[in-house]
């Protein structure tokens, strides 16, 4: 195994782009130009001058093929049945439409979101087209909506980087928090996944297992260190998704303006722009659509200069976002505002739920 290590629900953006970009250097250089290299410098540049208008594009795009799931994941908005967004599916020729309209900055696309992404039944096609174009692809999978004899495809595809959700080591810990999978399932598809890549001489896709760690799991951590090295995974990430430790996450690590308004971009399945990959894609609140107007038009558009103007401008936010997800459940706004000496925001509450650490074992999988 490459490279084991612990990791956090919330990571800053240097950190996640050490971890999602990491795996895609030994191909990186197939999705650089000159042009997409200035455009990221660019970028970069807006970040750190926390500019109004962006002059880059965004370099990473986060898509979601569809947001259906068979799981009921409780701490998922999908799996605890509390998405806004009525379910669908990404049909391909829209896909193929707003990948044209994005694709001369990218150099990575991840296809997931809020569902599982093998539900749509077009997910490798459009691995496909999208490696085609020159850019990498990163896909986060439960795994229960493959057949193993899919995995020759699936790793002739191109895809660079698959995630595979995996929290246990035994069924019964497993099907705590993935409730309604099946733990046998998810080994067959990535054992099968293994070995088309070392039959076919290829070095990705890079096999993550992810175990998000909570207190009915913490005990299988070294079964799962031990079980992804003979199967051969190529890295182990152990996140901490305790309740009391992601809650405060983002408010103790918030940077000076937030990445999402300038490297990356959060699209749900409908062609909506979310603010973040944060529960966002379930918000009825949209800063634009890519499959009706063209990208600069939204990039720097009214919602998304209101979105940035909650980092530096000492006004009130602009009504218009009032029921973004910045809004009304991101503590990195006042938290980045506070660091910068600008007035605070008073937040209306909001009705979320809160969870402790044992939540499950009080039955929230029910």
């Amino acid at each position: 195994m490459r490279l084991m290590r612990r990791g956090k629900l919330a990571m800053s953006h240097e950190e996640t782009a050490r971890r999602y970009l990491a795996p895609l250097t030994p191909n990186l250089h197939h999705y650089l130009t000159p042009h997409k290299l200035a455009n990221i410098a660019l970028c970069e540049l807006d970040m750190r001058t926390r500019a109004r208008h962006a002059r880059g594009l965004p370099y990473v795009l986060h898509l979601e093929p569809t947001n259906a799931c068979t799981l009921r994941c409780p701490l998922c908005i999908t799996g605890a049945r509390d998405n806004r967004i009525p379910p669908g599916r990404l049909r391909y020729d829209d896909f193929c439409r707003l990948i044209s309209r994005v694709r001369d900055e990218l150099i990575l696309v991840r296809l997931d979101g809020s569902g599982e992404p093998f539900i749509n039944k077009r997910l490798v096609s459009m691995l496909e087209y999208v490696h085609a174009q020159g850019i990498g692809t990163v896909v986060s999978t439960n795994f229960q909506n493959s057949e193993p004899h899919e995995m020759e495809r699936l790793v002739r595809s191109g895809l660079d980087y698959v995630i595979v959700s995996l929290d246990g080591v035994t069924q019964e810990v497993y099907e705590k928090y993935r409730v309604g999978g099946d733990i046998q399932r998810v080994y067959d598809n990535v054992e099968a996944l293994l070995a088309a890549r070392r039959r076919l001489g290829r070095s990705t896709p890079f096999v993550e297992w992810q175990f998000l760690e909570f207190n009915h799991n913490a005990h299988e951590v070294d079964a799962a260190r031990s079980r992804a090295a003979a199967m051969g995974f190529d890295r182990l990430l152990v996140t901490n998704a305790r309740p009391s430790f992601w809650q405060n996450q983002i408010a103790s690590d918030a940077q000076r303006t937030c990445y999402w308004f300038y490297k990356a971009m959060n699209v749900a399945w409908t062609g909506d722009l979310k603010a973040c990959c944060s529960d966002g894609l379930g918000e009825a609140y949209s800063i634009g659509n890519l499959l009706a107007d063209e990208m600069p038009a939204v990039w720097n558009g009214p919602s998304m200069l209101a979105l940035r103007d909650l980092f530096i401008s000492p006004e009130p936010y602009d009504e218009s976002v009032a029921t973004s997800k910045c809004i009304t459940h991101c503590p990195m706004v006042n938290a980045a505002r506070k660091a910068e000496g600008l007035p605070e925001f008073e937040i209306p509450e909001n009705d979320a739920p809160v969870f402790t650490d044992d939540f499950l074992e009080q039955g929230a999988e029910a």
